[in-house]
């Protein structure tokens, strides 16, 4: 038992909110069951009987996964998942189910899904399947923290520096820059200087790096 609670306790990174296991089951005993479990995992656990229920309550700062049973009294557990994903809550799925059909199995990965589990299902196969879960969320979270510092950074770019880094972002030189800006090629090495000392690189490679992180190469950001 220590050795399964050092195991899952991997996936808590540190200055990160503890994680919290969401469990979504109408059958009572096998709540109560899974959430015996997990407790004793020294996991946080939070379970509800509806899929009704489970959206009122969820918060989504809250780092954590969810198992989620198929067949559900208000709105299916596929339902649920969609919903979800329409309004871009990214927690990972874990889908429990008294009997799995291809149709049902295909879609729930197609959306995403961790993974689909046959109940009953081994202790072992589910905590090694959430710690999964855990660890995908808590990486899905460091991303979005990293894109949020990088955002912060870019806006303190003045509206020429961002020009400047755009062109730089499409391959051009400061020659080229120079004349595509009307500026001479020294101002154009100042504000390049400037846009690397204020997004923190120390080369063009790093700032490409920088601008596929926050997507800025997929779609035009800094237009005014």
């Amino acid at each position: 038992m220590t050795k399964k609670r050092q195991k899952v306790g991997l996936c808590t990174r540190t200055g990160m909110p503890v994680s919290t296991i969401f469990i979504v089951e109408d059958n009572v005993m096998v709540r109560e069951a899974l959430t015996s479990l997990l407790a004793n995992e020294g996991h946080d656990v939070k379970a509800y009987s509806t899929a009704t229920d489970f959206l009122n309550a969820y918060q989504p700062e809250t780092p954590g996964c969810l198992l989620l049973d198929i067949n559900l009294p208000d709105i299916s557990g596929i339902e649920l998942q969609t919903l979800l994903a329409e309004q871009q809550l990214k927690i990972p799925i874990i889908f429990l189910t008294g009997q799995a059909n291809v149709p049902i199995t295909i879609q729930a990965f197609r959306n995403g899904a961790i993974d689909l589990l046959e109940k009953p299902v081994s202790n072992e196969m589910l905590l090694e399947r959430i710690n999964e879960a855990l660890t995908i969320d808590a990486n899905i979270r460091t991303k979005a923290l990293s894109q949020s510092v990088i955002w912060q950074r870019v806006e303190r770019l003045t509206k020429r520096e961002r020009e400047v880094m755009a062109l730089l972002a499409s391959g051009y030189s400061n020659k080229q820059m120079a004349q595509e800006l009307d500026i001479s090629s020294r101002t154009v090495e100042i504000h390049r200087r400037r846009v690397y000392e204020k997004t923190g690189v120390e080369s063009l490679a790093e700032l490409i790096d920088l601008l596929h992180v926050i997507g800025y190469l997929k779609r035009t950001v800094f237009e005014e």
